[in-house]
């Protein structure tokens, strides 16, 4: 089993802070292969390497939930593999925060520079495990007096994810830890990939993709990871074969990604239960 917690964070100091009252504005030149975030103060860029030793850089993927979170695919377009945040938390602890979520266990190299000092952090994922990252520490680099940005309010619409032409229908319910309950709403952001919010359209949780693995052993493969431990219940159909997986997180349980590689097959044949890679331990799951 794959140990998706390897993540090693490293520090790239450049600390060059005279104080927070000369912070000078954020500088980041949004481009195919650079994430702007938070009125362009941090930039995100990212290198990965496949299996074969094949490199190459990230590319955004020009989805806008608002300027806190960002998306990029690797060497195919039709699949999300990151999603990002840069949260504006500096009103909490003083501190912006990077959240991640990585559905490709390749070998990846995640830089977030906070442009307005060049203080920057590097995440290094290893191949074969899935990044995950909750660091509530990032940037100290909060001016004084700071308001935390506000996003445009979207309402919640539908609760089914519809993939790959509406083959695959999903769809996300979830409790907190003060006993709130909600469904979650549903973005598409390719045809294979997506995410779904829970509490606000400002921060996206659950990022989930279909890999149409059908060339390689003949099967749908069903990739997703969360922000955060609050318990929620993912349901996959194949509408197509009349197939329902059904995946159940504990409240509490640590965020981590969850590859499924046997559950749905391309030509329809019901294939045997189980779970490629990921905390099989801490998840249930029922095929009807």
């Amino acid at each position: 089993m794959r140990n998706t917690q390897r993540i090693v964070a490293t520090m790239v100091v450049t600390l060059s802070l005279i104080g927070a009252a000369e912070l000078r504005a954020g500088s980041c030149v949004p481009g195919p292969e650079t994430l702007c975030l938070l009125e362009n103060q941090f930039s995100v860029e990212v290198q990965w390497e496949d299996f074969d030793t094949g490199t190459g850089s990230g590319q955004v993927i020009p989805k806008v939930v608002d300027d806190s979170t960002g998306f990029f695919y690797y060497d195919d377009a039709r699949y999300l593999e990151l999603m990002i945040q840069v949260f504006d938390a500096c009103v909490i602890n003083n501190r912006y925060w990077v959240f991640a979520v990585g559905l490709s266990d390749y070998m990846q190299s995640v830089t977030v520079t906070d442009t307005a000092t060049d203080v920057a952090k590097t995440y290094d994922n290893p191949p074969g495990g899935y990044l995950h990252l909750t660091d509530t520490n990032a940037f100290a680099t909060c001016p004084p007096l700071r308001t935390p940005r506000q996003g445009n309010a979207q309402p919640r619409g539908t609760t089914v994810l519809e993939l790959i032409d509406g083959r695959f229908l999903l769809e996300v319910s979830w409790r907190d830890f003060a006993g709130g309950t909600g469904d979650g709403t549903p973005v598409a952001v390719t045809s294979h990939s997506g995410y779904f919010w829970f509490f606000t359209p400002r921060i996206p949780v659950l990022a989930v993709k279909i890999f149409d693995g059908s060339a390689s052993d003949g099967n749908f493969w069903v990739n997703f990871g969360a922000t955060n431990d609050v318990e929620f219940t993912l349901r996959v159909t194949d509408s197509l074969c009349q197939t329902t997986r059904t995946y159940f997180n504990p409240l509490g349980n640590p965020p981590e990604t969850v590859s499924d590689r046997t559950s749905f097959r391309a030509d329809c044949f019901i294939f045997a239960d189980g779970f490629e890679s990921g905390d099989v331990s801490a998840w249930s799951a029922s095929v009807p």
